[in-house]
């Protein structure tokens, strides 16, 4: 079978070379891409810091909010001044008057326009406090929706405290696609040299013959995570598809491509 495979592929080498340099450039494309569109499949289970103090909001806003009070949501917990510091509240109310005023925000909840959520939103110290948004559900893939959270969340920032953390569930993808991204450039940056510089040792040193060799396994190794991205990128259109494929793909796509 490997005979005949083989002797398929040199008759047709050009062909095949030129496929996969078609599949290597429709790879780099997907690659830009493939991030962008991978799920983060972690909900850190029931009882961790996030997924309880994310039930202890939407219990306040349920409770805070008149009638309707469904909606995608994010908070910033403004730390390191005293809610009772008038220009802290000068500040706060400031920039959530503006929130308020973005199309597609629904309604924001803060200890001065909402008295009544001091119990929930401040710490037992009244040095920490916490600003919702809710946003209006309808349409959250548009445009006009990300730029109104975009908006929302620069305002946030300007708050005058010395920290102000923003988060909420429908940051977590990103966030974990963007730290996954990072570490999986790392890895590579760190591996592929120096699986290169053993191979050129282990193959002859340097020579032309070695060199040549040596990069093979390389070169296998980039097309076939090219065509693997492309493949994720067009199963992300049917399916959700975890952002931990990408690693997965990326370690099988050097080892095999080395060891083979």
């Amino acid at each position: 079978m490997f005979a005949r495979l083989g002797r398929f592929a040199y008759r047709r080498r050009w062909a095949i070379i030129a496929a996969w340099l078609v599949v290597f450039v429709l790879g780099i494309g997907a690659a830009t891409q493939v991030f962008g569109r991978t799920k983060s499949d972690l909900d850190g289970g029931t009882r961790s810091e996030a997924v309880r103090a994310n039930e202890r909001l939407r219990e306040a806003r349920i409770e805070l909010s008149p009638g309707d009070s469904t909606g995608p949501d994010f908070a910033a917990v403004v730390d390191g001044r005293s809610v009772d510091d008038p220009a802290l509240a000068a500040s706060i109310s400031a920039v959530t008057q503006k929130i308020r005023a973005i199309p597609g925000v629904k309604e924001v909840i803060d200890v001065y326009a909402v008295p009544q959520a001091r119990p929930r939103i401040v710490s037992a110290d009244g040095r920490t406090t916490i600003v919702q948004v809710t946003m209006r559900g309808e349409n959250t893939d548009d445009e006009a929706f990300d730029k109104a959270v975009a908006d929302s969340r620069a305002l946030l920032k300007t708050i005058d405290a010395p920290t102000v953390e923003i988060g909420g569930a429908m940051f977590v993808d990103d966030e974990f696609n963007e730290q996954s991204e990072k570490d999986l450039q790392r890895a590579e940056l760190g591996s592929i040299p120096i699986s290169l510089i053993v191979m050129v040792l282990v193959l002859g040193g340097l020579t032309l013959s070695a060199l040549v060799a040596a990069s093979l396994p390389l070169l296998l190794a980039f097309f076939s995570i090219m065509a693997t991205f492309l493949v994720l990128l067009t199963l992300t259109y049917a399916t959700d598809v975890s952002i931990y494929a990408i690693n997965v793909a990326t370690m099988f796509g050097l080892g095999l491509s080395f060891d083979y």
